[in-house]
């Protein structure tokens, strides 16, 4: 098992979540130095003014972008989200807007303009001059306009404050710091999708000949866009948290037990520390359960590791010494002999437990058992030995999963498996002499 941080672990028990915070995350822009996306690789294909590296919320120099109000970072026609489900997350700290306008200053933008195709339509989130100054978002369906969403907390100049839109179903919610401010309803199945470009820092109109607008003045950090995904309360709490988020990633082979829960396969933990005054940190706990097989099957002298997509040494169990050689994920053995197989899949090592070779007696035990035909539609023919007596049989799928469990007499018998296309193994659990034989169903 490998663990980050793995003192602070046992403080997210108590907070489970279904999924990590970067499931349907399709874009995220540090704003680290750069206005490169490390989920999806984009690159601005146009940067208009000088973008300056900044000071972050957390204080961290040069961790966050400074727009002066006349640049912008543009990445084309990407980032569309159709009818899909959608969740936008950013911090900004304005330092200004222009005011005495209609327009919005717009640290991000993907259309929303009467000049796109359609008309209205994308998303975007912006600052508005509106009587007294307030953070104002607004997003556009198909064709035709939906309201203007407006956050009812006023900017506060010079300070970091967390802005998440997202759109769930027909519903289109705004929030501020961690709190829902505003809502509207969209049409149901509104097609989000324009050609107007995706840009941070203003409203680049591309590919239109119209002038592009809404320059952004302040610092913007941490942009993240989920696509297919509705954020939950407690995810866009973690993600407005103002002082610190803690990450901590845990890869086990096995399940691992934190605190009173046993976690079987992977998982995402979250604690969120407060204060009287709101959220001051967050631990996020990412759990990875990597199974690892260390089964190996015995057919026609052939000794083979089940585990696929590993680095393999076949050892002596009579020795304990390596195969000389034998590293490949099959092995046939030249002598009889007991022997394990040692597997490392770049994450967790194992070692299988010790197969049995005899040689021509292994070959003859069960010699007479019989399987067609390969590959079959679900039905097979499955042969014993007449003078063989009743055994039972498992059939296991590529994971080790025992999926059907057969007891088989004498003679042939015809078996329907109904099981989903793909390979599985038939092995004898009252002989382990027995070889295996291989079921392939397409």
């Amino acid at each position: 098992m490998r663990t980050t941080l793995l003192s602070l672990c046992l403080l997210c028990a108590s907070a489970g979540l279904t999924q990590s915070l970067t499931d349907s995350l399709i874009a995220h822009f540090p704003l680290d130095g750069s206005g490169m996306d490390t989920i999806g690789g984009l690159v601005p294909i146009t940067v208009e003014g000088s973008p300056l590296d900044t000071t972050d919320r957390f204080g961290n120099s040069g961790q966050a972008m400074w727009f002066d109000g006349s640049s912008f970072f543009s990445y084309g026609d990407v980032l569309d989200m159709d009818t899909s489900d959608f969740s936008v997350s950013l911090w900004v700290n304005v330092d200004g807007y222009t005011s005495g306008t209609i327009d919005h200053d717009y640290p991000l933008s993907k259309g929303t303009t009467i000049h796109g195709t359609p008309q209205y339509s994308g998303y975007s989130i912006g600052v508005r001059d509106t009587l007294d100054p307030t953070l104002t978002a607004r997003g556009y369906a198909g064709d035709q306009a939906s309201s203007i969403h407006d956050a009812s907390g006023p900017v506060q100049f010079g300070t970091w404050q967390h802005i998440f839109m997202n759109r769930c179903d027909t519903m289109l919610t705004i929030w501020l710091d961690g709190i829902p401010v505003d809502h509207d309803t969209l049409a149901p199945m509104a097609d989000l999708t324009t050609n107007i470009y995706f840009s941070i820092g203003a409203e680049d109109r591309s590919p239109t000949v119209f002038p592009d607008v809404g320059f952004f003045k302040g610092a913007i950090d941490d942009i993240r866009i989920y696509k297919g995904r509705c954020l939950s309360n407690t995810e866009i709490v973690a993600l407005a948290c103002t002082d610190m988020m803690v990450n901590l990633d845990t890869t086990s082979c096995d399940p691992i037990l934190i605190g009173d829960t046993l976690f079987t396969s992977s998982a995402m933990l979250m604690e969120t520390f407060t204060s009287l005054g709101g959220c001051d940190s967050t631990v996020i706990h990412n759990i990875t359960i990597t199974p690892l097989d260390t089964t190996v099957i015995l057919d026609a002298g052939v000794i083979t590791a089940v585990q696929d997509s590993a680095d393999y040494q076949w050892i002596d169990c009579g020795t304990g010494q390596p195969v000389p050689g034998e590293t490949g994920q099959s092995f046939m053995p030249m002598d009889d002999g007991h022997y394990a197989v040692q597997v490392d899949n770049g994450v967790c090592q194992g070692t299988s437990e010790c197969a049995t070779f005899l040689g021509l007696n292994e070959a003859t035990t069960g010699a007479g058992l019989r399987v067609w035909p390969v590959p079959s539609g679900g039905r097979v023919n499955i042969q014993l030995p007449l003078n063989s007596s009743s055994s039972r049989y498992q059939i296991v799928n590529a994971t080790g999963q025992v999926v059907r469990q057969l007891q088989l007499r004498a003679g042939t018998q015809e078996v329907a498996l109904d099981l989903p296309a793909g390979a599985y193994v038939l092995r004898n659990t009252t002989d382990a002499r027995t070889p295996s034989r291989i079921l392939i169903i397409q």
